[in-house]
């Protein structure tokens, strides 16, 4: 199997040479939830939100328990939509996806939840990543419920939201994995507990400061896009493209040039695309 050496250089450093390969063995035995309630994934920028941190999600974990409260039948249909194109992403032996209307009675030690938290998981919050935002701005919380997602035309914030609730679940996984006390240590300095980030300022803010200063505006203006050739679909052309993709204002076709195939050494990466996809 081909290896990420990206990845085995970093837990390399993490974790000693002689846990490299942690990533290619525990990450797939790992199990992660992810969660939020049907009013959070009746936004546009709720389901946006859910749908990139699941696509991230599943590149990189064994099992993936997606779980959705309070759910009508329209959102069913959608979301087994959603899961029918997660499994289409990697289809290697070893991967499972499933979809719940409800929490489990025993649930997993890696949690991300996006959006209002109903009873069930704010009551049992320890151990549990939480995520909320506008259309710019990020609120991430260890352990404590992170608010309720607020409606905007703009999807940055939801896009925020899946890349840093995402980068703590990877946090917590490696953990886990971690062989002793001084890496676990080590390990839990690096996660972040409570974050606010705007994507408008570009830079971390304070986490009493107004959403006012934070935010940029609600619409995005409407651009054409005519004659857009982007060189490379690496992790920063994937992350390009799909905030393209997740700007309703933005019309026409993007050309993208990159000779490589999606595989197991970059399919954590290209979130944009699917396994075996050039």
């Amino acid at each position: 199997m081909s290896r990420d050496d990206r990845t085995i250089r970093l837990l390399s450093r993490l974790l000693g040479e002689e846990h490299a390969e942690l990533a290619f063995t525990h990450f797939l035995d790992s199990t992660v939830q992810l969660s939020a309630t049907a009013e959070t994934l009746q936004s546009p920028n709720g389901l946006l939100a859910y749908s990139t941190a699941s696509n991230m999600l599943t590149r990189f974990v064994g099992s993936l328990r997606l779980v959705v409260t309070g759910a009508g039948p329209g959102e069913v249909v959608r979301l087994e939509e959603l899961l029918r194109d997660l499994q289409s992403i990697d289809s290697r032996p070893g991967k499972f996806l499933s979809l719940s209307q409800s929490f489990p009675s025993s649930q997993p030690q890696v949690r991300l939840h996006i959006g209002r938290a109903p009873n069930e998981i704010s009551e049992v919050g320890r151990g549990v990543v939480f995520v909320s935002f506008d259309g710019w701005t990020v609120t991430l919380r260890r352990n404590e419920p992170a608010g309720p997602v607020v409606p905007s035309e703009a999807p940055f914030g939801a896009l925020l939201a899946a890349c840093f609730g995402v980068a703590e679940v990877f946090k917590d996984v490696l953990l886990l994995a971690a062989p002793g006390a001084s890496v676990r240590e080590e390990l839990r300095r690096r996660q972040v507990n409570d974050f606010r980030y705007s994507a408008w300022l570009a830079e971390r803010i304070d986490v009493a400061s107004s959403e006012a200063t934070a935010s940029g505006p609600e619409l995005v203006r409407d651009v054409r896009l005519n004659g857009v050739l982007q060189v490379g679909a690496g992790a920063v052309g994937n992350a390009s493209l799909l905030a393209l993709a997740s700007t309703g204002s933005l019309a026409g076709a993007v050309t993208v040039l990159d000779s490589k195939l999606v595989d197991e050494k970059n399919l954590r990466r290209c979130v944009a695309l699917h396994f075996g996809r050039g």
